[in-house]
Formats: C-alpha cells, structure tokens, sequence
C-alpha cells in the first residue's frame, strides 16, 4: 500500500469517528465481553449488531476475533473476509485471515496473508506482533524451523507479553536443538504467566526437553499438554494433539515402556495413518522387545511411504539382527545408493551373500570390520568358526570390544573356544583325550590350578593296573582272602589292630617288599626279612608307617594290584588318610564279612558312604565253613536284607581250605607256582555253569559242606571276581577316572560359580557406585550447570549494554550540524578492553563459584567413589581431579583444568584502562622485551600464536616483539562484541582484535592429578604421487600415550626414508599407535576420485570433506589439528578447537601417528599394485612417487599394451604422465561388488 492509501485509510477511520455512530455502544459492549473473556456474550451482541449493519466493518473484524478466541476458524475466515470486502487492506483483517487460515492449517494462504499484513501495518506493533506470530507458527507447521525462529523472535520483539509467540519460539528452539537457556527461557515464562491454561505447545516442549533429564517429569509434562491440546478442535489443535501424542509415544519408549509406547504410536497412526515416521516408531518399538518380524513389517510400510535414509538405517539394521537375507539385499543396494560409503549397508549386505558367497562376503566384512563395526566382526567370525576357530575367536574378541555385551558375538567366541580346546570328535569316547581336555581347561585358569594334579592322576591311573581294596572290619579274615587269592601267605596274619599296617600285595621281579614311611622314607626288605619286620612292629612303629608294599613274581598281579587295609575299626587315625586314598582311588571293592557278625550298622555306614562315591562292592562271607548249608543260606539272605543294592552279591568262601587247595595243588608241578586263578575258573566250565545257574545272592545255597571243606568255593568266589571285576577290568578303569573328572568338573564349577559370584557382587557394587556419580553429575548439571549458564547469560547481557551505551555516547550527534563521529582506533582498543575485563571478570567469578559447587558434590561422592574402586580394583580416587577451595585465575576453557593464563591485561590487578583523551590514546605503545624463548620439544602442545610479529636479534635465542600492527577500521566487523566473548571462551578470535596472548601452560593445580587430555591428529599420504591412491588418516592419543609414542621414536613418517627398513620402523610404530591410541580411522581415496576431483579443481575440498567425515566418527577430543594451514582453516568455524598447521607432523604427535597410519596403509595399497605388474614389468620402485623410477616402468607398460595402468592419475599434473598419455586411453574400471 502506497502511503497516500494510507493517510487516505487513516483519514476516513477519523471521519467515521467524527461521525456519530449509533452502534458505537454495541461495538465497545462486544469488545468490553471480550476482554473479559465472555466470548459467548460478545458474539451474541456482534451478531445482533451485524444483522443490523451487516456492512459494518470493525464489528466483523471483532466478531472474526471473538471467532478465533472460541476456536472456530472457519467462521472467524468468514468474518474476515466480510470485512476485507468492505475494507481492503486492513491489516487487522488482514491478520485475522491469516491467523484463521492458520487455525485451520492452510498454512501457504496463512503466509500469503500474513505477509501481505506485514506490509499493510503500517508500524503497528500489535498488527506486527500478531502476524509474525502467525507466520512463525504457519513456517513451523511446514517444517522450515530457521524461518519459523526468525519469526517469531519478530514476534516476541513486538510484544513480549505475547504468550503463544514464546511457546511457539520455544518449541521451534527445542525441535532446532538452539540455544538451550533460551528456550527454557520463554518456555518457563509462557508456562508460570498462565499458571490455569498455559499454551500446550509450551508443555509440550518442555515435555521434550525433560525426556533428557527426567522421564518423570516428562511424562507429567506430555500428560498436561495432551489435556490442554484436547480442548483445541480446530485442525492446528489436532496438528499439536497428535505431536503430543507422538512425544508420549517416546517417553515411554525411553522408559523402556514398550506396550505403552506401542499404544501410544497406533493412536497416533489412527489420526494419521500416511505418516512414514509413525510407522517407523512403531517398527522402533517391536524392536526394542524382539519382536523382529513386526519391525520388519513396520518398517517396509514405513520405507513405501517414502520415509528418510535415517528409516532406511535403521531397517537395515533390524534386518541384520534378524538374519533376514532378502531384506538385508534390497535394503543395503537402496541405502548404498544414497550412501555408497554407509558401513552397516555394506554389513548387510555382506550377510546377506554369506551363504551363497563366503568370498564376497568375507570381503565385505573386513571393508566394514576396519570401521570396528560390531556386526562385521561377528560376520568375520561366523565365516571362520567352521574352518579356523582361531580367526573367529579373534573377530568374536574384536566384536566384544566393541560391544562387551553383545550376545551372538559372546556365542561365537564360547564355540570357537570350545572348538580349540575341545578333544577331536574321533576322540569323543576316549577318556583319556577327555582328561586331557579337562587338564587344559583347568590350566588355563589361576583359582584351578589345584585341580591339574587330581586330572592328571586321574589320566595316568588308566594305565595302571586294576587296584582292588580289601576291606571290612578288624579280624573279619582280610589278610587270608589276600592269602588264598594269591596262594601263599603273603600278607600278614594274627596282627593286632595296633600294629596293623597297610599292605598293597603288587607284581615285582623278586620277592620282597618296601616299608614306606610317613615322611616319604622308603626301606627295601627281602621277603623274610619284610615277614618278621611286619610281625615285629610295635604300636608306636606302625603308626609311623604309611603303607607297605608287598612284591610278587606273579602273572595275575602284573594287571591286578590288592590293597589289604586293616579293620574299619581299628584304622589308626595315622592311616586313616592314607586308607581313604587307596579308597578313593579303587576301582573295585571287596568287602569281607565274618560269618558269625555281617551286617552291622557300621559295615552299612561305610559301605553307603563307598556307594556315595560310585564303586562297585563284591560281598565275600568268609569263615563259611563255620556254618551249616542252611545257616549260610540264612546269613546271606540277612544281608541281603540289610544291605539292598549296597554290594552286587555276596559269595560265601572259606579262605583258609582255599588257602590249603592251592597249597596242595603246587606241588604236583615241581618249581610251579600255584594255579593261575583265572585260568582255573575258566577251565572249570562245571563251577561256571552253576553260578549262572543261580541269583547274585543265591550261589552260596545248596549243598556247600562238600565245596567248602574241599577248596572253600574258590571256583565260584573266582568266577564272581572275573566277572564283575576282571573281564570289565578296562571298563571299571574308565569309570574311575570318568568320577575322577567329574568330581573336578564339579569342583572347578563351584569355583568358577564362586567366582562370578563375587564378580557380579563387584559388579552391583560398581553399578551402585557408578549410578551414584552419575546421579551427583547429572545433579550438578542441572543445578550448578544451568544457574552458572543463567549468571553468564545476564553478565554478558549487562556487559553488551554497557558496551552500547559507550558505542550510542560515541556516535549521539554533536552540537556542530556538520562535525563527523569517525571511531578510531583507539576507540576500538577501548571497547575491546571494556568487554575483555568484563568477560574475565564474570568468568572468574563463575569458576569460584562452580569449583565450590564442584568440591561439595566431590564430597558427596567420596562414598561411591570408594565403593567403585574397591569393586573394579582401580584408583578411582586417586582419578579423580579434586578441587581446592581457590582456584588461580585463568580462562574457563573446555571445564575448569588445565588452566591457561589470563590475557596480559586482566592478570595481576591491572586495571582495564579508561578512556583517555583522543591524544593519550593515539600514542603508541612503548615496546616490550620477551623473554627468552625455551628450547621445546616439536610435539609438545604449542599455546596459540602471538599476533605480534617477531625478529631475531643477534646470534641469541631472544625476541623482542615490534609494535602492533593496527587493523583498519574497515576489517572489524560490526560483531565485535561477540567475537570478543567467543575468544574469551575458547573459540577462534577475529584478526582486528588479535593482542599478545600468554604462552599455554600446563596449570596443574596443588594435590591434583595433571589432566589428561585428547588431540586429534589428521594427516595424508600419497597426494602427490601419479599412481595409486591417497590415504587420509585421523588418529586420537591421550597426553601420556603421546609421549610413550615419542620415547619409542614417533615422528613424521617421511623422515624414516624408504626401503624395507623404514617400511619395518613404520609398521611396527603403526603398531604401538594402535594399540595405545583412544581412535584410529582412515579412508582411502581411489585414482578414479582424485581425477575427478582435480578436474573441476577440488582436490582440497575433496580433503576437507574427508577430515569431517572422520572427525565425525571421532569421539569427544579436547583439541583437532590438521596437517595444512591453509587447507583446512575453514574447518575452524565449525569446530570449537580446531587448529590447521603447515608441517604439524614435526610439532604434534597425534598428526605423526595419522600421517604413519596413513603412510602404512598407502605402502600396502602400492605393495598390491607392484604384485600385479611385477610379474610382467620386472621389479618395480619408486612407491608411485614422480620420480625416474616410476617413469620407467610407466613407459615400460605403454609399451607393452598401449595404455597407462589402471592406477594412473591422469589428470596428475607431473610432465612425464602427460606426455605418456598422448592419445592411449586407461583401460576400463573393473565392475565392483556393488554393480
């Protein structure tokens, strides 16, 4: 609108007040309802009004109004636009149009309104302040956040009472993830102005602020705002009620809420069911429960409606985790076609050709593997279990550093492990291999090492002989049933229990025996001498011996050794120990049993106790003859009884007519020794056919007079033994050492329980601990945090007043009309200083107050800290930085240490000069000597350059600095005041306020430990070379690691040379760099792409690119230095501690380690290149650098196929490739694996 239209619209609108309007009392009524909020009242008056005058203007405008407040756009559009066509070009119509149209979520006609109503306004705030508002909430709506904040900020400009604006301007800072305090700012404010109704959006948004902190609170928050937003029928009510609903939806998700989520987002798709977004909710949802085949489903709706590559993401990785190999194929080819370089598509990818192609796959995964990504490693893994468990323990290890908790990968290392330790499945019955697999294990860790010796008796007992323990109660005739087994007399008889020893009766070349001690001392004796020395012992002397060993020249002992025990009533306590070993290790018991008193509660007792242990126990009834046929009979059905399943069956025998068979027998052979037991039983096929004949516990019935008086039924009692024990001899052998091992298996188990045990009790502790300072962190960083983050928003708020203040006393006009307001230099000096003593003084006095927040949080947390390194065994206490109560001054940098020294003026209570007369202030500044300079070491962290220039003077290392260059005025941009605070906390300054900054130094406060700090260091090989590719490389070292490395030698890569040697030097430190480093990343270039890249000129960008790209995938570092000066110094406005150096390898170690990882990897990509054309071209030198060697064997290949190789740079600027290339073309690139 012209302004003649407007002084024409202003004159008529005085006219009509001029002119006596009859409904001017109904139009205020209406209006007095209104602002009383009587909307119902008001609207009944307007209409009233209206159908008398149905061409009054004001009355539509305030009828659409009252409209608007009732929340019925449609009618309120119907009233503005009665009005516009009385009125064109009223803006407030104007506005109620818009902000109608926006109601009702026509948000293109809403700008278009809108817009127009800004340039009818005319300067009219309220006017202005409505239409920005709506403009603001219309851009929201269509999802441009940066036009929308703009906005609105006009909005709250306009009118800072304005609640709605600042709940629509907090909201869009919060969805833009701006400026925090602001948002809580006219968020706090728009929410406590209107404590009964607050706008929903602001709750909302606080809602979605409070999701990081507390989910209580959020939740608390979203149910406020949903309830508002459910009073709000209009379209722009079911826009935010269905974002509310969708904020819950999240909440309870964070909550790990997944049914509540779940409800949360169908009610949503309910409402609208075209939203991708929602569908990939709800996919998020199924996955964080497991339900893998919904989330599948959810997300190939999601991906058919068009959702983002964020979507795509993540259904590839649902896909992964759920093996589901056409989706990974179709999924990964859409991703990489948007990302070729996205890990997890090439992951996919890869597992989606495992099965029909492990090579391609396998590749796949070592391209993804290199980025440390978790699911390659497993892929890796799972490819190698079948064929090398070695190489997938190692990718199933490099997976859990990754991800310590991730199962499929903690399941592979199990089978892998078990795979190399494991006995070979040819070995799978063999006991031994199965003892040796048991030795391992238990070899391998400290709390079992006790148990190697037990496993390894247990190995070397399957080749012994058969040991078989006599036992039973003292005089129960033990000895005489070794006697009549062996037929001699052999083992002692008519001891007393006193002097009773342990005899083991066991083959030897020559009769005789040992007498072992207890102290392991050991006595050889001839057979006679062995006899009278037994019978000879006193009580005293058979206590001090552990066992005797009795040696026989007999065939039947050289697989069966006896063991004669004493009495189980008469053991010595001496022997006891000794007598339980013999016991334990037995592979068959004999049990003898005395005629007249078997069966006595203490023979149950311990034949129960030997059943406990798994031995097989055969029942002899010796002194048989004593007894009648039918006495016998009736004794062992007793024991039967009384004993079950505690023996197998009981023989009733007669040692002493057996011992007397065997005695007559011998000598019929003269030299002959008596009858081979076994032999006899099997030659006696008579005495074998009636013990089959009859039950386990019948073979003493019958008629035994006879047998017994005549050979005491040896030929059963023998028949039985090689029955049950000796043909099962090897059998019996492997079922002792089977309960061998099982006994250590069951211990080593306990141990190990008893070990995880306590590790899971550490790891509750440390979880308690841990949570404890977390809880103390997040405590301080909601209180301390923000109020600090509120004081220094007011200090720099008052601070910029100030400065205005002194720029409005500079530029008032003066009282000659004419006079000019030049600023000079000096003027500039002084409003720098203004702001940097303020900035200083402000910061100082925030450090004090948060280091004293900071100390009495270190003191709540001293319990938790203790309990946390008790539980993890670390120095967690001595880790952690304490705070003194004072801290030096300095500037607050990235948190309050390591300190830097304040700027020259605010140190050492100097004040901040004030104005000066215009001549005082054009003097320049007296020169100033520098102290000497120090010899430092090149990769020692260098403090920020003085903007002064400098000069040698004299052959001595000292400087003097020269005067100040003074900017013109015209460099200093009219942000003069921000770059000033961004310096002052730690950003990069502006040229026009460079002064003389302190050297950096180390500030390492009393009683604290020196603070560790991380660069990122990044550097390339192979830019300049005319074959092969460039490697960029980014590596992350802590200060302690960065001067281990440079103790081992580390340096820039090129000043080891070349040849083999250097080539070792650099592998062996990319070594040391790796496994010290905090991260270690590095791309390749292909020739093709810097062909590319050097044809439109961009080889620099193509650099900057890939250093974002890595120092994205980097973790939190303190400080980033690149290799370039000039390359890379744009990349200091987008991150806070950037720094881009020429030649920063010889000043930085974190840049030596990137360009030596970078370097290595290079050297490998040419070795692959020199083993492709070798075998052709001869031995090929000169890495693929422009020297004489590489033209050789360039040329040498143009001869030969005409072309170039395939790894040539052609648009390389070095003479000798263009004059190679002539009219030969390269051959063409070979297909990839991705088509």
């Amino acid at each position: 609108m012209s302004l003649w239209s407007r002084v024409q619209r202003r004159l008529g609108d005085l006219a009509g007040e001029l002119v006596l309007d009859e409904y001017r009392d109904q139009l205020d009524q209406a209006q007095r309802l209104l602002a009383a909020g009587q909307v119902d009242d008001a609207v009944e008056v307007l209409e009233a009004l209206l159908a008398a005058k149905p061409d009054h203007g004001q009355a539509l405008i305030t009828l659409g109004d009252a409209r608007l407040i009732a929340r019925e756009p449609g009618r309120a559009l119907t009233a503005f636009e009665r009005a516009l066509a009385l009125r064109a070009g009223d803006p407030a119509a104007i506005v109620g149009q818009g902000l109608a149209l926006v109601a009702l979520a026509r948000h293109e006609a809403a700008i278009a309104a809108l817009g127009r109503a800004v340039a009818e306004a005319a300067g009219d705030r309220g006017v202005l302040a409505d239409a920005y508002r709506g403009l603001g909430i219309a851009w929201r709506r269509r999802g441009d956040i940066d036009k929308a904040i703009r906005e609105l900020r006009k909005a709250v400009a306009e009118d800072g009472e304005d609640l709605e604006a600042r709940a629509a301007l907090g909201e869009a800072l919060v969805a833009d993830g701006g400026p925090y305090d602001e948002a809580l700012r006219h968020l706090e404010r728009a929410a406590a102005a209107a404590a009964d109704a607050p706008p929903a959006i602001a709750l909302f948004a606080l809602g979605r602020m409070a999701l990081v902190e507390s989910g209580a609170v959020a939740v608390s928050r979203l149910a406020q705002s949903r309830e508002l937003a459910e009073r709000d029928p209009t379209p722009l009510g079911a826009q935010i009620r269905l974002d509310v609903i969708i904020a819950q939806g999240d909440a309870a998700l964070a909550a790990r809420n997944a049914t509540a989520a779940h409800g949360f987002f169908l009610e949503a798709l309910q409402a609208d069911p075209r939203r991708a977004d929602l569908h990939a909710k709800i996919a998020a949802t199924h996955r964080s429960i497991g339900n893998l085949d919904a989330a599948l489903t959810s997300y190939e709706r999601a991906l058919a409606l068009g959702a983002g590559i964020d979507t795509l993401r993540a259904a590839v990785d649902a896909a992964i985790d759920a093996g589901d190999s056409l989706r990974q194929a179709r999924w990964a080819s859409d991703l990489l076609a948007l990302d070729p370089t996205d890990v997890r598509a090439i992951v996919a990818r890869g597992a989606a050709m495992a099965a029909d192609q492990p090579d391609a796959a396998r590749a796949l995964f070592q391209l993804a593997a290199a980025r440390d990504d978790v699911d390659a490693h497993v892929g890796l893994a799972r490819l190698a279990l079948p064929g090398d468990p070695a190489a997938a323990q190692t990718s199933a290890l490099a997976a859990l550093r990754v991800a310590p908790r991730h199962g499929p990968a903690r399941r592979i290392l199990t089978e892998a492990h078990a795979a190399l330790l494991g006995p070979d499945a040819r070995d799978a019955h063999d006991i031994a291999a199965l003892a040796r697999f048991v030795q391992r294990i238990v070899a391998q860790r400290r709390e079992l090492g006790h148990l190697v010796g037990e496993v390894a008796r247990a190995a070397a007992n399957l080749d012994q002989p058969l040991l078989v323990t006599v036992m039973g109660e003292f005089s129960s005739g033990k000895s005489s049933f070794v006697n009549a087994f062996i037929g001699a007399d052999v083992a002692p008889t008519g001891i007393t229990p006193t002097t009773a020893t342990i005899n083991v009766v066991r083959y030897g070349r020559d009769r005789g025996g040992r007498v072992i001690a207890g102290d392991g001392a050991t006595t050889e004796l001839g057979w006679d001498a062995l006899m009278a020395h037994l019978r000879a012992l006193t009580p005293e002397a058979a206590r001090a011996i552990d066992r005797v060993e009795i040696l026989l020249p007999l065939p039947q002992l050289e697989k069966i050794h006896i063991v004669d025990t004493p009495g189980l009533n008469s053991i010595q306590p001496e022997h006891e120990a000794t007598a339980r070993g013999f016991i334990a290790r037995a592979d068959a018991i004999v049990w003898v049993f005395t005629a007249a008193q078997g069966g006595k509660a203490s023979e149950k007792r311990a034949l129960r106790s030997i059943r406990d242990e798994g031995k097989r126990v055969l029942g002899v009834l010796n002194k048989a003859d004593q007894l009648t046929a039918d006495e016998t009979t009736e004794v062992i059905t007793f024991l039967t009884g009384e004993l079950g399943d505690l023996v197998e069956t009981i023989v009733p025998f007669s040692a002493r007519h057996a011992l007397d068979w065997k005695r007559a027998a011998a000598p019929s052979l003269p030299g002959a020794t008596p009858p081979d037991p076994t032999r006899e039983a099997r030659d006696t096929g008579a005495a074998r056919a009636g013990l089959a004949g009859t039950g386990p516990h019948e073979a003493g019935t019958g008629p035994r007079d006879t047998l017994l008086m005549t050979h005491g039924n040896w030929p059963v009692l023998e028949a039985a033994l090689e029955q049950r024990f000796f043909q099962q001899a090897r059998q019996l052998k492997r079922e002792g050492c089977a309960r061998a091992l099982r006994a250590v298996v069951a211990e080593a188990r306990t141990a190990v329980e008893a070990i995880r045990s306590r590790a899971a009790d550490a790891a509750d502790a440390a979880r308690t601990g841990r949570d404890e300072l977390v809880a103390s962190a997040h405590a301080f960083a909601a209180g301390g945090v923000l109020t600090e983050r509120r004081a220094l928003s007011d200090a720099s708020t008052a601070l910029y007043r100030r400065a205005a203040r002194e720029v409005l006393d500079l530029v008032r006009p003066r009282r000659l009309p004419f006079s000019s307001h030049t600023a000079t230099a000096a003027d500039r000096d002084y409003l720098i200083a203004l702001l940097s003593s303020g900035f200083d003084a402000a910061i100082d006095s925030g450090r004090r107050r948060v280091a004293a927040e900071l100390t009495h949080h270190a003191r709540l947390t001293d319990t938790a800290a203790r309990v946390l390194a008790a539980a993890t065994g670390a120095d967690v206490l001595r880790s952690r930085p304490r705070l003194p109560a004072r801290l030096p001054r300095g500037r607050l940098r990235r948190g309050i240490l390591p300190q830097r020294r304040a700027p020259p003026r605010a140190r050492r209570g100097r004040r901040v000069p004030r104005a000066r007369s215009r001549r005082a202030r054009s003097r320049p500044r007296a020169r100033r000597a520098a102290r000497p300079r120090r010899h430092r070491c090149p990769h020692r962290p260098r403090a920020p350059a003085r903007a002064l220039g400098r000069r040698r003077r004299g052959p001595g290392v000292r400087y003097r600095g020269r005067r100040r260059p003074r900017p013109r005025a015209r460099r200093c941009p009219p942000v003069v005041a921000r770059r000033a605070f961004a310096r002052q906390t730690g950003r990069v300054g502006s040229p026009c306020m460079a002064k003389p900054r302190a050297r950096a130094k180390s500030a390492v406060l009393p009683g604290t430990a020196p603070a560790i700090r991380i660069t990122l260091g990044i550097d390339e090989a192979g830019r300049g070379p005319a074959v092969g590719p460039m490697v960029i490389a980014a590596v992350a070292l802590d200060s302690r690691s960065a001067a281990a490395l440079t103790r081992a030698g580390l340096c820039d890569s090129k000043t080891y040379g070349a040849g083999d040697d250097a080539h070792a030097t650099r592998c062996g430190l990319a070594r040391q760099i790796r496994a010290r480093a905090r991260f270690v990343s590095l791309i390749e270039v292909e020739h093709t792409e810097i062909d590319q890249r050097v044809a439109r000129n961009e080889l620099n960008v193509l650099e900057r690119e890939l250093a974002i790209r890595l120092i994205d995938q980097a973790p939190t570092v303190d400080r980033i230095i690149a290799d370039g000066k000039h390359m890379f110094a744009a990349l200091a406005r987008r991150y806070l501690h950037f720094e881009s150096h020429d030649r920063a390898e010889e000043r930085h170690a974190s840049v030596a380690a990137a360009s030596v990882i970078a370097k290595v990897a290079r050297d490998e990509r040419f070795a692959q290149i020199r083993a492709r054309y070798e075998p052709e071209l001869g031995p090929i030198t000169g890495g693929g650098y422009a020297n004489a060697a590489t033209r050789r064997w360039l040329r040498l290949h143009v001869e030969r196929h005409g072309r170039l190789p395939d790894e040539t740079r052609l648009t390389w600027p070095h003479p000798y490739v263009a004059d190679l290339i002539g009219d030969v073309r390269p051959a063409a690139p070979q297909t990839d694996l991705f088509g």
